[in-house]
């Protein structure tokens, strides 16, 4: 029995792709079904992410042009790349998804793949992930990548290096992702960590053709820092062995002073003594800051609210 394919992307204020592209996905929908690699009833969902631009009215179009192959839900503000994405593939799960294909409306990842993963989904895999082999984004990004992939996997977080969220996973990911409570989201992190067998393609980019990236630095970071604190907690331990070292320097310090002291030297005044203060108060904040994440995030998870509020659909 063929299999039902859904892809989903999400796209906040792309007005100036978003018709080019979602013609581009269609299509590649309809040569799958052609070749009987999925079901006729297999579909693009859109989400937009509280877009502020005209990308609904685009969206409407599409729908308007072929209501079966395009499916679009409406958040009712932005809540960011990964709600969106899992906004779009709970709602695939419940319209009866077998695989979801997540890429970003962009098209910088290469859809050709899209028939391998497809392929290789037929032949048993639950999860095909997609390793870019080159990068396309400036210095400033490819580095703070780069020690970000680095530092994840110095604090034990298990994750696929090199990939983004272009992939495709089955009805059983679908399934597990469903039953998940967590609020601040790491998609990338959360199905590897699910397990389930798993293999990888590679994924050439290329150059957007339309508009620009909205995935900021700051973004970037805000993902960097839900994929550490949600799955770790050696930050915590790390500001204890700060502490220690902190109290290791002050004992030294204060060895030191005294034996200046009865040594007959003059004690130096006020600026070692502002150089303690500052460093050690420094330490003291880091502590703290790092602790008030986690409290932060504690504080979100147990207010129950929803991830997402879906303002319109069309199916």
């Amino acid at each position: 029995m063929l299999k039902k394919l859904i892809i989903v992307s999400p796209c906040y204020n792309e007005e100036a792709t978003l018709l080019n592209s979602g013609r581009i996905l269609k299509s590649i929908i309809e040569e799958l079904i052609r070749e009987r690699l999925i079901s006729e009833e297999s579909n693009l969902l859109i989400i937009d992410d509280g877009s502020t631009d005209k990308s609904w009215q685009l969206i409407e179009k599409l729908y308007s042009e072929d209501s079966r192959r395009y499916k679009a839900i409406k958040l009712s503000k932005n809540k960011g790349h990964q709600t969106a994405l899992y906004a779009g593939m709970i709602e695939a799960y419940g319209n009866g998804a077998d695989y979801v294909v997540t890429i970003d409306i962009d098209l910088q990842d290469n859809i050709s793949l899209i028939k391998t993963m497809v392929e290789k989904a037929n032949n048993g895999f639950n999860i095909i992930y997609t390793i870019k082999s080159n990068n396309i984004d400036s210095f400033l990004k490819r580095k703070t990548s780069t020690i970000f992939y680095k530092l994840l996997n110095y604090i034990g977080v298990d994750n696929i290096p090199n990939h983004a969220d272009f992939r495709l996973v089955d009805k059983k990911i679908l399934e597990q992702l469903s039953i998940t409570r967590e609020k601040n989201l790491y998609l990338r992190g959360l199905i590897k960590e699910f397990g389930f067998n798993y293999t990888t393609v590679e994924n050439v980019l290329k150059e957007r053709k339309y508009g620009y990236s909205k995935y900021t630095i700051e973004k970037m970071f805000q993902l960097a820092q839900s994929g550490i604190i949600s799955y770790s907690k050696k930050p915590l331990y790390f500001s204890i062995y700060i502490g220690f070292i902190g109290l290791i320097f002050s004992f030294l310090f204060f060895f030191y002073i005294v034996f200046i002291f009865f040594e007959g030297s003059r004690v130096a005044g006020w600026a070692s003594i502002l150089g303690a203060i500052i460093f050690f108060s420094s330490l003291i904040t880091i502590n703290l800051g790092i602790i008030a994440l986690y409290i932060g995030k504690i504080y979100d998870e147990t207010k129950h609210r929803p991830r997402y509020i879906i303002q319109t659909k069309l199916n």
